[in-house]
């Protein structure tokens, strides 16, 4: 199988990830890289690429970590090069400003190629991750989000690259292409819910959609692809840039507030805490923030309707159901706010008149 489709013109990753044992990882880590003594040591869960975190020997007896990222073979045929070369050289632009992501390292016979990524620390020099997900997300970490997701764009905002200018489903300006997946979610009050978030997004994003200034975003800043420090209340760094393309820049924000929904009570909260440091690093237009509770809604909604959708082409991948039932009842919730309520949410500003 080549590459997946949607029966729309938007290449889809394949349904299932690469499939490599450990022993080929550890031969290919050896023989691009010039590692020694490779060891697995685990898998990360992933949508639909491999991350490994491995190990190999130093020359002072100590051990050095890595993360070996195997790409969707959809993102691996050669059309897609430009994409791959434009997230390495975009960890290379962050890197430059000090901003802290995983880092693409040479493969040994081709030093313009890289593949690789150095493992990030802690800053006691422990290796590993620790990840949001694995953490309460207190006041004090919504609040550090908001900065380093706004310090990151601000960064991005000075970085372009051609690979990055792309067709893309997970896009939040092409939410509208969900229509032929509605099918596949069973329950009628979720379809029927879902609908209502599409009828929202056509009337009030679309008229105004010229008027939002795009740049380069990350695109999936959920709590799995974010590192956080030994404190427990301070980001460290972002990962997984798989996603990343050029987008409305207010699509940045409504996603990492979509997922920062899952699972709380006070969603108003979650949402000012967020936006109220991230605009301290990263201005955003008043139009912009109209439009926060639309798409914040509408990245809910993209999100269950695609796991509605790849559920049922791969029932065993229960991976694809990790935010299904919290991304209903958050959407759900937040579609019920009244315009007081999604004003607060917007930072003040009332949604566009439909």
């Amino acid at each position: 199988m080549r590459i997946a489709t949607y029966n729309i013109n938007f290449p889809r990753k394949e349904l299932k990830p690469p499939q490599f044992e450990a022993g080929t990882i550890c031969s290919l880590c050896t023989s691009c890289f010039g590692l020694k003594d490779v060891n697995v040591e685990k898998e990360f869960d992933s949508y639909d690429d491999r991350n490994y975190f491995i190990s190999s020997a130093c020359e002072d007896g100590t051990r050095q970590h890595f993360v070996f990222k195997i790409h969707n073979g959809a993102d691996s045929c050669p059309e897609f090069e430009p994409f791959l070369q434009a997230q390495n050289e975009l960890l290379l632009h962050l890197k430059s400003y000090g901003i802290t992501v995983p880092i693409p390292q040479h493969v040994m016979q081709s030093p313009s190629t890289y593949i690789f990524y150095e493992e990030l620390k802690h800053p006691s020099g422990k290796s590993g991750r620790g990840l949001m997900s694995d953490v309460d997300h207190s006041e004090l970490l919504l609040r550090s989000l908001g900065s380093a997701l706004g310090e990151m764009d601000h960064v991005l905002s000075s970085f372009t690259h051609s690979g990055f200018d792309r067709k893309h489903l997970w896009d939040l300006k092409h939410l509208c292409l969900l229509h032929p997946f509605l099918h596949y979610i069973c329950d009628q009050e979720k379809r029927d819910l879902a609908k209502q978030v599409l009828m929202r997004f056509e009337t009030q994003v679309l008229p105004v959609a010229s008027e939002l200034p795009e740049q380069v975003i990350q695109n999936d800043a959920n709590d799995h692809n974010i590192v956080v420090a030994e404190d427990g209340v301070t980001v460290r760094a972002f990962l997984d840039f798989g996603d990343t393309l050029i987008s409305w820049r207010i699509n940045e924000l409504a996603i990492c507030i979509a997922y920062a929904c899952l699972d709380k009570e006070d969603l108003l909260h979650v949402s000012k805490t967020i936006v109220s440091s991230y605009i301290d690093r990263m201005k955003l237009k008043p139009i912009e923030l109209s439009l926060l509770h639309t798409l914040t809604v509408s990245r809910l909604c993209q999100s269950v309707v695609m796991s509605a959708y790849s559920y049922s082409q791969d029932p065993s991948n229960e991976y694809l159901l990790v935010t299904a039932e919290p991304g209903w009842k958050a959407l759900n919730t937040l579609i019920q706010m009244d315009l007081e309520s999604i004003t607060q949410f917007n930072n003040g500003y009332r949604p566009p008149s439909n």
